[in-house]
C-alpha cells in the first residue's frame, strides 16, 4: 500500500491486507488472483543463545531489552529499511525503543544475513523466506504487536489480458494450491508453513546452488503441473 501512495498502519493482517490491494489494483486494470502466504516480510532475528541469555522471545521483550541496554545492542539493518516509512523509524516508535547510533550497522541487502552468520551483531533484520533462518536455527523474535505488513507473494494479470486468455487464472491458481493455504484465507499457522516451504526452496538456490530455474522446474514436477 505505501506504493500505492497509502500511509502505512500497523495492525493489517494477511487477509485484510490482500483484499485491501486487490480492490485497488482492481482500479488500475489488473486482478489480483490468489495468494500465496508466505510472508516474505521483514523480521528482526539473534542467533539461540542471544535469545537464551537474554531471555527475550518477541518484540516486546527485545525492545525492553534495548531500552535497559540504552539502545546498545549491535543491529544490522538494511540501509532501506533503516529509513523507509515502514522501517525501522515506525517499528521504533511504534514499540518505543531507539537503537544507539553507534550500535547500529546498515547495508545492502543480504548483508545483515552474512553480519549475523560472522556474529558481528547479536540482532539483524531478515526476510521472512530467508535460507539463512532454517540453516542456522536463528530465532526470529514475534512480532507481538503486529507492526511488521504482511508482503504475500499474489499473481496478478491486466484485466485486459485475463479477459482475452481466461485460462490463465486457473494455471496459476492451480500453481497456488500446492503451497499451504493456497486459495484458502490465511491463518498464523499458514503464514508459518508457507515461509518454511520457501525458506526449503530458497535454500536449493542460496545454499546448494541450484539454478532458479531448475528448481522451479523439479516443484512444478513433483507437484504434477507438468510432465518432463
Amino acid at each position: 500500500m505505501v506504493y500505492l501512495e497509502h500511509e502505512y498502519e500497523p495492525g493489517v493482517d494477511n487477509n485484510q491486507l490482500y483484499s485491501l490491494v486487490k480492490d485497488e489494483e482492481e482500479g488500475n486494470g489488473f486482478i489480483w488472483l490468489n495468494p500465496l502466504w508466505n510472508n516474505n516480510t521483514y523480521a528482526l532475528a539473534s542467533w539461540p543463545d542471544f535469545v537464551e541469555a537474554h531471555n527475550v522471545t518477541t518484540l516486546s521483550d527485545l525492545a525492553a531489552l534495548y531500552r535497559d541496554k540504552e539502545g546498545k545492542i549491535t543491529t544490522f539493518v538494511d540501509f532501506e529499511w533503516s529509513v523507509r516509512p515502514d522501517g525501522y523509524p515506525a517499528m521504533a516508535e511504534h514499540y518505543d525503543f531507539v537503537i544507539d547510533e553507534g550500535s547500529i550497522l546498515t547495508g545492502t541487502p543480504g548483508a545483515s544475513l552474512l553480519g549475523l552468520e560472522n556474529r558481528q551483531c547479536e540482532v539483524a533484520m531478515v526476510f521472512g523466506t530467508d535460507a539463512a533462518i532454517a540453516k542456522n536455527g536463528w530465532h526470529v523474535y514475534a512480532d507481538d504487536k503486529s507492526f511488521f505488513p504482511p508482503y504475500d507473494l499474489t499473481p496478478y494479470v491486466r484485466a485486459e489480458v485475463l479477459s482475452t486468455y481466461p485460462q490463465i487464472e486457473g494455471i496459476l491458481n492451480e500453481l497456488v494450491a500446492t503451497f499451504p493455504g493456497g486459495g484458502a484465507s490465511a491463518t498464523p499457522e499458514i503464514v508459518s508453513e508457507g515461509q518454511k516451504a520457501w525458506q526449503e526452496l530458497n535454500a536449493k538456490v542460496d545454499i546448494d546452488k541450484m539454478e532458479p530455474d531448475e528448481v522451479a522446474h523439479a516443484y512444478l514436477i513433483a507437484h504434477g503441473l507438468i510432465t518432463g
